[in-house]
């Protein structure tokens, strides 16, 4: 089984409830979503043989997903997210979620009087041009979940002796 790239339709039904789905300055229109799409299709940001392909969810239910889609969707929907922000966001009165909401970046604390909270992303995330970036939006921030720990392998190193150079083996 191999992966298939998720589509517009894809995209729509697995963030039904976060964006709000149209053309004009108060919605995110397919174009958007299709570029997006087409962003993390191009490889720069994903990699779908770092994900599992087998079905999630209870058997026979619809839709049917992987982890590498939903990998995907959530790459794209950072990406959506930026670019809806870029344009200076939705217009849409009272709207919350979605386009509305911000990552938590990489802020290492906050406090409110007595209350304090402290959150942070390795130094391996933060200090990556690449992943860096997906801590900006929340859709970002669960790729990453996602994403990192993929990106930990293991070494094994073999001892032995080094022929000097012209002794052959």
């Amino acid at each position: 089984m191999s992966f298939v790239v998720p589509q517009i339709a894809d995209f729509q039904a697995q963030f039904a409830l976060d964006f709000p789905y149209g053309k004009g300055t108060d919605a995110v229109s397919p174009d958007e979503i299709q570029n997006a799409l087409n962003l993390v299709a191009s490889g720069a940001y994903f990699n779908a043989a770092l994900f599992s392909l087998a079905p999630l969810g209870a058997a026979g239910a619809t839709p049917t997903t992987n982890e590498a889609t939903l990998a995907f969707l959530y790459c794209a929907a950072h990406f959506v997210w930026k670019r809806v922000k870029a344009r200076g966001g939705l217009r849409a009165p009272g709207a919350k979620g979605g386009t509305y909401s911000t990552g938590l970046g990489v802020s290492e604390s906050a406090s409110v009087g007595p209350v304090s909270t402290g959150t942070g992303w390795p130094d391996s995330v933060k200090n990556d041009p690449m992943l860096f970036q997906f801590t900006q939006s929340p859709y970002g921030e669960f790729y990453l979940q996602m994403l990192t720990p993929k990106l930990v392998g293991n070494i094994g190193l073999v001892g032995g002796e080094r022929l000097p150079v012209g002794w052959g083996y």
